[in-house]
């Protein structure tokens, strides 16, 4: 996430990019008639690598609290990383806009991918003693539609993740 931004997206990726080749690199995406990249990122001292999704505060669509600010991040290995609630609230939004796609294949990885991501969060969550709607500076709105994203959630996929959101507080 980043807040206030100086720059678009595939500037902030080119300049990542640019700035440390060795950690970022840009993909072409499986839709091969897309106008964009995928920018990913080598983890240190491991063949493994992870896309890194840009969340500009500007855009809209990501619903944004205007309470969010950067006193609200950590620093983990000198790199600064959105709020957990945060992290957990635009996975179910991710989640969301896929199961209800018409692309198979967006359904097919809201039901794999983000199912098991959004179990991970929640554990995390637990672990981590939080309590996301205890956040109520970010918001009524941000508040009922995380609500309702988990709402949603635990429809879809009954007990086991109805057991995870009542363990961070939710009541559903």
């Amino acid at each position: 996430m980043i807040l206030d931004p100086e720059m678009d997206a595939a500037s902030i990726q080119k300049a990542l990019v640019k700035e440390n080749p060795q950690s970022f690199y840009l993909r072409r995406p499986q839709d091969r008639t897309a106008t964009f990249k995928k920018l990913f990122y080598r983890i240190p001292r491991t063949s493994h690598t992870i896309k890194i999704d840009l969340l500009l505060s500007s855009e809209e669509a990501l619903e944004t609290p205007v309470a969010l600010h950067s006193n609200h991040f950590e620093y983990r290995n000198q790199i600064p990383v959105a709020p957990l609630h945060f992290v957990l609230y635009h996975k179910l939004m991710g989640w969301e806009n896929r199961a209800e796609s018409e692309e198979s294949w967006k359904r097919e990885k809201a039901n794999s991918t983000d199912y098991q991501d959004i179990i991970n969060l929640c554990d995390m969550s637990f672990e981590e003693g939080l309590q996301p709607l205890s956040k109520s500076h970010l918001g009524r709105f941000y508040l009922h539609n995380f609500e309702y994203r988990a709402d949603s959630f635990v429809e879809n996929y009954g007990r086991n993740a109805r057991k995870r959101f009542r363990k961070i507080g939710f009541p559903v």
